[in-house]
């Protein structure tokens, strides 16, 4: 089987593709042919239900747990905070008697200031600094009457590398009429420095220009320059203020628990469980967290198990920005949750819902503003931990294997008799029944004639650690009717019923790392077979 029943599969396996590999002379009456031996140990056993990293020594005494971790969420600077291309766009217009003054020969000199909401996602969170790992600004002008313009326009709310204003010249001088003139500046290395006017982050731009006239043309009452400012394809390597309360809300979660993956029915009951959320922020804000959910759930019976677990989540943030991330971990085990209870109906999985609010006690002291960095995460991982100390009760799993099984090349075969002999050292006891159906999935036959037990456990002692093995010889006979049924087999189902030892009275038991079984499986051939 798939699972830590594979063994009753293994029996099977061996019988359905062993029996083409037997060789003796012609017209034999009788043989008698080892086809197998094996010798299992535990991570054997194990690893059969959870690949070999999810296996591990718990404690000092050589305690088997399973481990089953998943990541259950992960999130950048992106997914919190946005900083959106900008765009901006002034007219410069003249009035009437500005005109005038230009066309008389004075001209015109003047300056104006804009202040402009620097936009980001989410809305109204305080900017005191921006550092920018790229993006591009862009200064387009484009004159639009035929005079003669000179002039500047400044940022004071954005530097350069070298902290600097971005400053910007207007010139009409080898500037055609009606074409736009753009001068691009590459922001990597720039900082934002944005003035606060609640709810709004201010980008201060300055103007200076002046108009002299041209005498082949006339200036009139109306636009005369258009400017456009752009911010394009930001990119932030971090970004310091207050960024409010901002709700960080993820998708339900899960981790598959697949030793219980064919298991539709039974008790497991375990002496302790584990649960962790394992976190590492590198988010110099708070985060509180809410864990809405955490729940067991058997598909097949639809055993939901909630879990009761205590709601104070709280991390404080990275300390410093180039410090090192902070870490914690909030662990649910017997002391302070139900945590065992959500194993006891064999679940296949485990659900997680979690949801985390920034800054849940409002605006941080102005010495310790909120930070985040281009390649700051904040990660969540579960880790499930399952020490296996506990009982089984009546456990029922069930598998389906494709195969074909073919007796035509053996039609002298009056019958063939299988022996399954097992020393087991664990403490687990199986029953089981293989059934063969067609590929319409109709019966066929069994392999044995009721559900036969085909491993008995181990004798434990007080502490539930197996002493001695528990031995097992089991008979299977296949007549030529029998064959000839199998002969349309497409279908195999192996139905296994498990129990620990005393499982009925609820006794402990302990897998161990030194536990072992030994398998010898042969095979008696009555009749003729011909080569």
């Amino acid at each position: 089987m798939k699972n830590s029943l594979f063994i009753v599969a293994s029996f099977l396996l061996l019988f359905s593709c062993r029996v083409d590999e037997l060789k003796v002379e012609d017209w034999k009456p009788i043989a008698a042919i080892p086809l197998a031996y094996s010798n299992f140990d535990v991570y054997d056993v194990l690893t059969r239900t959870d690949s070999l990293d999810e296996l591990l020594v718990f404690g000092t005494d050589g305690l088997m747990a399973l481990n089953y971790k998943g990541e259950l969420f992960s999130l950048g600077l992106d997914e919190i905070l946005d900083l959106p291309d900008q765009s901006i766009s002034q007219p410069l217009s003249f009035s009437e008697s500005e005109a005038d003054l230009i066309d008389s020969g004075i001209g015109l000199s003047s300056s104006f200031n804009i202040d402009t909401p620097l936009e980001t996602d989410p809305e109204g969170i305080r900017i005191d600094e921006i550092v920018m790992l790229g993006g591009s600004f862009e200064f387009t002008y484009t004159i639009i009457q035929d005079e003669v313009f000179s002039g500047s326009l400044t940022l004071s709310n954005i530097l350069d590398a070298n902290s600097n204003p971005l400053s910007f010249v207007i010139s009409s001088v080898d500037t055609e009429v009606g074409i736009p003139e753009t001068v691009s500046f590459d922001l990597t290395g720039a900082s934002i420095l944005p003035a606060w006017e609640d709810p709004d982050n201010v980008l201060n731009i300055d103007f200076e220009f002046d108009v002299t006239d041209n005498p082949d043309n006339d200036a009139i009452e109306g636009d005369a320059l258009d400017i456009n400012i752009s911010i394009l394809q930001p990119e932030m390597d971090y970004i310091v203020g207050y960024f409010g309360q901002i709700p960080i809300n993820t998708d339900r979660d899960s981790v598959s628990i697949r030793i219980f993956d064919n298991g539709l029915t039974g008790t497991f009951a375990l002496e302790e469980a584990f649960i962790d959320l394992n976190i590492e922020n590198s988010f110099g804000l708070p985060v509180a967290f809410d864990l809405t959910e955490v729940s067991s759930l058997n598909l097949d019976s639809g055993e939901e198990t909630d879990l009761i677990f205590p709601n104070d989540l709280e991390l404080q943030g990275q300390a410093t920005l180039n410090g090192p991330p902070e870490e914690a971990v909030f662990a649910f085990d017997n002391n302070n949750t139900n945590v065992i209870e959500l194993f006891e109906p064999s679940p296949k999985t485990i659900f997680f819902q979690l949801n985390a609010s920034a800054n849940p006690n409002g605006e941080p002291p102005i010495d310790m503003p909120n930070f985040i960095k281009h390649d700051s995460r904040l990660d969540v991982e579960i880790d499930v931990l399952l020490p296996l100390n506990g009982y089984a009760q009546d456990l029922l799993f069930i598998d389906t294997l494709s195969t074909e099984l073919s007796f035509d090349e053996y039609a002298e075969i009056d019958s063939l008799e299988f022996k399954l002999a097992s020393s087991n050292g664990f403490p687990i006891s199986a029953d089981a029944q293989i059934l063969f159906l067609n590929e319409n999935n109709v019966l066929l036959d069994s392999l044995f004639t009721h559900s036969t037990a085909v491993f008995a456990s181990g004798d434990i002692n007080a502490d539930g650690i197996v002493e001695n093995p528990g031995l097992t010889t089991v008979f299977a006979t296949l007549d030529n009717e029998k064959a000839a049924n199998l002969d349309s087999t497409e279908q195999v189902v192996i139905r296994v019923l498990a129990n620990t030892t005393n499982s009925s009275n609820q006794q402990i038991v302990r897998f161990m790392e030194d536990y072992s079984m030994d398998v010898r499986l042969g095979v008696k051939i009555y009749g003729n077979i011909e080569q």
